[in-house]
Parts: structure tokens; sequence; C-alpha cells
């Protein structure tokens, strides 16, 4: 319905830098986008599943605090080790982003390194894009819901585009709580 649009970012074992990271890109001149990298104490395994059980859960464990609905891509399709989009409730805005997942200290921490890209044009994202990769990670330290694993960020660095945020406050404009 979106068309394929592809995506590869590139890893490094460790000092990785946000010019290491491609984003999806947009066909639309005027786009917002952010990068983030973290560092997470717990093992990449539980990171990936904790992401995809929010996103798998959205119908009944799980809703999107900032609202809308993310979709999986297949596996390669967008690149990196897990690919989703993200689409508004009324279709308005869509995006899509891309995490690579890298163990660290014998697999007890993940380096995360996310990027998220508007495909619609947008003059303010409002974080959007930030709220897209954070709300799959975030736990409830930082007053998110976690499914299966309860995640804590040790580490982040993001970089946003000029028409870009990156505020945590403004991913949970919608009451966080379990349908």
């Amino acid at each position: 319905m979106f068309g394929a649009l592809r995506c590869v970012v590139l890893v490094a074992l460790s000092g990785v830098s946000f010019a290491e990271m491609v984003c999806p890109g947009s066909e639309v001149f005027i786009h917002a986008g952010v990068r983030v990298i973290a560092t997470l104490a717990a093992s990449c395994d539980a990171v990936r599943a904790e992401a995809v059980a929010r996103v798998e859960g959205q119908a009944s464990t799980w809703r999107v605090p900032h609202g809308g609905e993310y979709l999986r891509a297949e596996l390669g399709e967008l690149g990196g080790d897990l690919s989703f989009s993200w689409c508004s409730g009324d279709g308005t805005f869509f995006d899509k982003m891309v995490f690579s997942l890298t163990p660290l200290e014998s697999n007890s921490t993940c380096q995360v390194e996310a990027c998220s890209e508007s495909q619609t044009a947008s003059l303010r994202d409002r974080s959007r894009n930030y709220c897209n990769l954070k709300m799959l990670y975030c736990g409830s330290e930082e007053g998110c819901l976690p499914v299966v694993h309860d995640l804590h960020t040790t580490a982040e660095r993001t970089k946003k585009s000029r028409l870009a945020e990156a505020n945590l406050r403004k991913c949970t404009a919608v009451p966080l709580k379990l349908i």
C-alpha cells in the first residue's frame, strides 16, 4: 500500500556515529526525521522481544501512547534487525523506521541504533519520529508500560532534522494504560 522503501543501517561494534546510520529517506522534500543511539541494560534478544510484543500487542495488551498504529515490515524489507512503519489514526502521517541491535558486554547490554523518517510532508513533527522509536524500547522508569521486559535505558543520544523534536513528554499525549 505504501510501497517498498529500502534502508540500510551500517553497524559498527562500538563507537557508532550518526554519520554511519542511513535512514529510510523520503521522496517528500519537506519532512522530519530522528536518529537515536541508545544503550539498554538488557540483552538484544530482550529488546527485540519487547519491541515486537508491543507492536503485535496493539489490539490486546499494549496501546500506542502517541496514537496511530505500528506495522512490522518483513525481515530485510527496510534493513536493520527490525523494521517498522507507523501510521497516524487518520492516515495523515506515515513514517518508516529501522532498528539495529548490537550486543555489548557479554550480551548483558544492547546498543540500539534506530532511525525514523517521515514519508509525508511535515513542517513540524511534534516529536512523532522520536516517539515512534522510543515507545518501542522505553521502560517503566520513563513512564512506559512494558509487555514482556521492563527495559532500562542507560544512555541515549539523538540527532534531529531541522523539522523534528525529541521530547519524551510529547510521546504520551494519549493516556498510558493497558487495554
